[in-house]
């Protein structure tokens, strides 16, 4: 489990087109986020290889009033492969 802190703008929906259609302009917000992953170390070899899913919950603070302040659910996703120096 962690912390996450944004501040900035944000688009959260876009039409077919490409253009945004639900944003937060100016807007901070603090959100939970519980990632679930699986890290690939190999033995003989300084390397790893990681994939990781993680669920966010962000309670916003819209600074603009365009909406109304509420939770809001995300998702995010990593993967990478990892070196080590000595």
């Amino acid at each position: 489990m962690g912390a996450r802190l944004l501040e900035g703008d944000r688009c959260y929906t876009y039409d077919r087109g490409g253009r945004c259609t639900y944003s937060f302009n100016n807007y901070t917000a603090l959100g939970v986020r519980g990632p679930l992953g699986l890290a690939l170390d190999f033995n003989n070899v300084p390397l790893d290889v990681f994939f990781e899913v993680a669920l966010v919950l962000d309670f916003l603070v819209d600074h603009d009033s365009r909406y109304d302040n509420g939770v809001y659910v995300d998702v995010n996703g990593a993967f990478g492969i990892r070196y080590y120096f000595n």
